[in-house]
């Protein structure tokens, strides 16, 4: 995503949804249901609180993975949240994938949804949006 931020950080806005942890340290996937033996992927568990989740989440911010113009959001969980059972409303509505994306125009039209996010698919859309006449800022999630 930075290479895009790069890019078109001038013409479009760049969030990172911090959802469910795809492959936690030491529970099982959300996917599978089985363990990762051994986990290298995260350095953390499965997040069970909001507080929890918005600490990791600023830890992934603060490790300069990510550019400091890509804001990261946090997806809900109990007991802040009392929706969809108060768990991960955005990850169970925009669909339950570790590396998502979406490329959203000005108009608030979905242009592009990735299961797995591809930055090269990106940059062609992102492109020829941000090309168009009077378009505004696009909007780039990556979950």
């Amino acid at each position: 995503m930075n290479e895009l931020v790069d890019k078109y950080g001038t013409k479009a806005d760049f969030i990172y949804m911090y959802v469910i942890d795809p492959h936690p340290k030491t529970d099982p996937s959300p996917y599978s249901g089985a363990d990762w033996e051994p986990s290298n992927y995260s350095k953390y568990r499965q997040p069970r609180t909001y507080d929890e989740r918005v600490r990791e989440a600023k830890a992934m911010k603060s490790g300069k993975s990510l550019s400091e113009q890509v804001s990261v959001f946090v997806d809900d969980l109990r007991p802040h949240n009392t929706t969809m059972k108060g768990d991960n409303p955005v990850w169970c509505r925009w669909g339950p994938a570790p590396n998502a994306g979406w490329l959203i125009r000005p108009n608030g039209t979905v242009a592009l949804a990735q299961a797995w996010f591809n930055a090269t698919g990106m940059d062609v859309l992102l492109a020829e949006i941000t090309t168009e006449k009077a378009a505004g800022p696009s909007l780039l999630v990556q979950v």
